[in-house]
């Protein structure tokens, strides 16, 4: 049961804060003792998270639901055609080399590469927000490229270390697109990703299985569920008035730490 409480709040925090979800899973895995709970709970896991963002964005989500079909709502219309675009990238890459990235990059050092790496890259982003005069403060106002750029910098997420959300705020940070609305846009976009990785582990659960352990499913779906809820309200209310350092700093330390104990 404390292993089902911990491993929801890790995926449900670290799915949304620019810290990296599967880098986290990853080094609790290593460092643990626990065993692998198995294919049933990871996609209990992907549904907390995943009802989480829709909770949270129902009132986005229903609009560009309604969009498809009010021919009067082009703004809607263009936010859905944004997020479109930008996942198409990282499905592409998904869909054909997920197993290659699994078996070739669930290591160690590449997470600690990545905690670092990105996390400086990060706060170049963030350090360059600030010298641009005008803003894009709406979702509304971006435009093809601006999506499509971030989308192929979110196939640099399917390696763990990097972060999803981070990786994506990160290139729209350097687009002009401020914090607030890259984040919004971020979750927006994870929507359907999160949602296909869901999928996927519950038609795979299907031939396996759920298994006989329904109490630590449902703590652990409980627990992503709420803590995701958490982690989306935080990193907007910081990002609507301050900037990525405390995340960034997070990054670096945790690298530098898990560099010194391989290193030494």
């Amino acid at each position: 049961m404390i292993q089902a409480i911990f491993m929801g709040l890790v995926q449900g925090l670290t799915e949304f804060l620019p810290i990296s979800s599967s880098g986290h899973l990853l080094l609790v895995q290593y460092f643990s003792w626990w065993p692998d709970l198995g294919l049933a709970f990871d996609a209990f896991l992907h549904l907390g998270t995943l009802l989480a963002v829709l909770i949270y964005f129902r009132k986005d989500i229903l609009r560009l639901g309604r969009s498809v079909t009010d021919k009067n709502d082009k703004a809607g219309r263009h936010i859905l055609s944004l997020i479109l675009i930008g996942i198409i990238p990282a499905g592409i890459v998904g869909y054909f080399f997920s197993d290659y990235i699994e078996t070739s990059f669930r290591s160690i050092l590449i997470v600690i590469f990545n905690l670092i790496f990105w996390g400086l890259v990060m706060a170049w982003a963030d350090i360059r927000i600030e010298a641009w005069k005008k803003k894009r403060d709406r979702i509304e106002k971006m435009t093809w490229y601006h999506s499509l750029i971030i989308g192929l910098a979110q196939v640099f997420a399917l390696i763990p270390g990097t972060s999803r959300s981070g990786i994506t705020i990160t290139a729209a940070l350097f687009q002009g697109i401020d914090r607030k609305t890259a984040a919004r846009f971020s979750f927006l976009m994870s929507v359907p990703l999160i949602a296909t990785a869901g999928l996927m582990s519950f038609l795979e659960l299907i031939k396996t299985g759920v298994g006989e352990n329904y109490i630590q499913l449902s703590v652990g779906l409980l627990v992503s569920f709420l803590s995701g809820l958490v982690a989306i309200y935080w990193l907007l209310k910081i990002l609507e008035k301050g900037n990525l350092k405390w995340f960034i700093v997070y990054r670096i330390v945790l690298g530098l730490i898990l560099f010194s104990m391989f290193a030494f």
